[in-house]
């Protein structure tokens, strides 16, 4: 996920940050916080000699006992690996990987070493300025690793720090197999994720904006005809995932793009050929929403139902309106019906991992049968746990699915499935989609990675790590990559969210963007010297951006459904295609009078 300036960045001037304005006598409280520092016309912002930069944290290296002498060379295979990813160096990772590798990385796969390698050269190692083959630098730390014969596995943290132009942190979560061949160890699986936290990460000073964020939100656009506004999106997103009489609900990752004809508030209302979205924030506790709002001096909260719970709408200090969603229970179903359909049942071990997940939808204590002593279960929609915890965190898992007893109230479909075999060791890698019978919104699909040890005519799991899918489908729109909300005064703004989100946003020219679960919550700020896009008060006023495959593809389909292309200061420098630094970019007025911008990046 890479963020877009919302105008043509000066790559070539100095660096120049400057102090947001002070609240004026119209701004909320007298207790609001400080501004925050923007920047404007930057080229770089962070520390060059931190780019490629490999930090391999040894001392945290948790070495087999048994098998210290092969421990050692695993550790040392992940330092090089990690260093020739960083580097670009394919001749070498590309040495290091088994022919028959698979590769799961945020949520897409990879199978065969040349695969792999072709989707190991196109992955992102932050902005790549000239000179260099990236702008991050890796830590790696808390490394544990195991010896089974001629298997091995190794899991581990990766902290990354850097950017060019921007700066953020981030934290990865890696677990690789090895065989050992006649030529040395070679990675034949590796599953990684960015979606889990870290307790014992070490701290990163408070502006360095960190993409581990605590805020998940959906994008709403208000429509006049639901009908054809899913006609006009369902040929760009697919089709909406759950569709009520009155929204249509758009899957982007693990957030949504939503459509509504139900206006839960009278300031939202479509202004023809303006930005009129609104963020949907999910919340454990309004009350908790409540109290940072009063603290900020906001007065004018209201409440309302919104999708079968409750919600909070509010106005930032530049009259964008902002809702809060309180997250509600799952609910409980008297009879669920928990089904399992397994299309691979050929081998021993599909046998027993077609019964694992079995018990895994019935949501059985027995699922601890399958597992070895020493076993660990990762999950990045909750956690990591090894040996006794596992319970704790499948329980965790299975409560956000659904209430009481007897099991998930869903089918799971399990396929793809590959079988790795060395000795007793079997590793296995399958895609499980399951769907919930009451809550298509909260279904969704995995790659699950898992390692299993041959106990007489057993398998016990030795390893298992679960990853939300993203589905490879055939459709010009691949997600969600940023929202926007026009500010009046881009620090002072910033300093609001920063304490309703509990983050810092990272800082582009006249921009910050707080990451979430799946895209970024931006603010872009005003340009008083020019005519810009602004936010109307008391209105909703947010676009969002959705990431494209082709410019050319997309310009086509909206030319063909009489999409307006206007051109809006701050927003686009040209009406239809517009080429910006790095990526191409189209601002549209869709079939219901709102802006949609939509970007094709040209190197990730």
């Amino acid at each position: 996920m890479e963020p877009v300036m919302l105008r043509n960045c000066a790559y070539w001037s100095i660096l120049l940050f400057v102090a947001g304005c002070s609240p004026s006598s119209q701004d909320p409280g007298g207790a609001f916080p400080p501004p925050l520092l923007e920047q404007h016309e930057s080229r770089y912002v962070t520390d060059s000699s931190v780019w490629g930069k490999l930090t391999f944290q040894t001392m945290q290296v948790r070495k087999d006992p048994a098998a210290p002498e092969d421990s050692n060379a695993i550790a040392q295979l992940v330092g090089a690996f990690n260093q020739a990813w960083l580097s670009r160096d394919e001749p070498a990772f590309a040495h290091m990987l088994h022919d028959r590798v698979v590769r799961i990385r945020q949520g897409r796969i990879a199978d065969g070493k040349e695969a792999v390698v072709n989707r190991i050269r196109g992955e992102s190692r932050g902005e790549r300025p000239e000179g260099y083959t990236g702008s991050i630098g890796l830590t790696i730390r808390n490394v544990e690793i195991r010896v089974f014969g001629d298997v091995a596995v190794a899991l581990y943290r990766l902290d990354i720090r850097g950017g060019a132009r921007w700066e953020y942190a981030d934290l990865s979560t890696v677990l690789q197999f090895f065989e050992r061949t006649d030529d040395g160890w070679r990675i034949f699986a590796h599953t990684e994720s960015m979606a889990l936290g870290d307790p014992t990460a070490p701290p990163v000073p408070e502006n360095v904006p960190t993409r581990v964020t605590p805020i998940r939100f959906d994008f709403v656009y208000p429509v006049s005809d639901l009908d054809r506004a899913v006609d006009f999106y369902e040929a760009l997103l697919g089709p909406p995932v759950e569709v009520t009489d009155s929204r249509a609900s758009f899957r982007v990752n693990r957030a949504f793009f939503e459509l509504t004809t139900e206006r839960i508030d009278d300031r939202i209302r479509i202004k023809p050929g303006m930005a009129n979205g609104y963020a949907v924030i999910d919340t454990h506790s309004l009350n908790t929403v409540s109290t940072k709002l009063a603290s900020l001096g906001i007065s004018d909260v209201r409440e309302a139902a919104c999708e079968n719970t409750r919600c909070l709408i509010a106005e930032d200090p530049s009259g964008n309106i902002v809702v809060w969603r309180e997250l509600a229970s799952p609910q409980n179903i008297a009879n669920p019906s928990p089904i399992l359909t397994f299309y691979e049942l050929d081998t021993p071990v599909s046998v027993t991992v077609g019964s694992l997940m079995n018990e895994w939808m019935s949501k059985s204590d027995r699922v601890a049968d399958y597992l070895s002593d020493d076993a660990t279960w990762i999950d990045d929609e909750v956690g990591v746990a090894s040996g006794t915890d596992i319970t704790a965190l499948l329980k965790e898992r299975w409560s956000a699915l659904s209430d009481g007893d007897g099991g998930i109230d869903g089918e799971m479909a399990i396929s793809d499935m590959a079988v790795h075999e060395v000795d007793d060791m079997v590793a296995v890698s399958f895609h499980a989609s399951l769907v919930l019978n009451n809550s298509p919104k909260h279904s969704g699909s995995s790659r699950i990675m898992q390692l299993w040890r041959r106990s007489g005519s057993d398998f016990l799991l030795e390893f298992s790590f679960m990853v939300r899918a993203r589905e490879q489908v055939d459709r010009p729109v691949n997600g969600m990559d940023y929202t926007a909300y026009p500010v009046s005064q881009l620090g002072r703004d910033g300093a609001f969210y920063k304490v309703l989100f509990g983050s810092e946003p990272y800082r582009d020219d006249n921009w910050f963007g707080f990451w979430s679960t799946s895209s970024v919550f931006g603010l872009v700020g005003d340009y008083p010297d020019q005519p810009s896009y602004s936010p109307v008060a008391h209105t909703s006023n947010g676009y969002a951006d959705l990431s494209i495959g082709s410019a050319e593809v997309v310009y086509r389909y909206l030319e063909a459904r009489g999409a307006a292309f206007p051109l809006v200061t701050g927003i686009n420098n040209e009406r239809g295609i517009d080429t910006q630094p790095g990526y191409l970019q189209i601002l549209a007025v869709d079939s219901e009078g709102n802006l949609i911008n939509f970007s094709q990046y040209l190197e990730y």
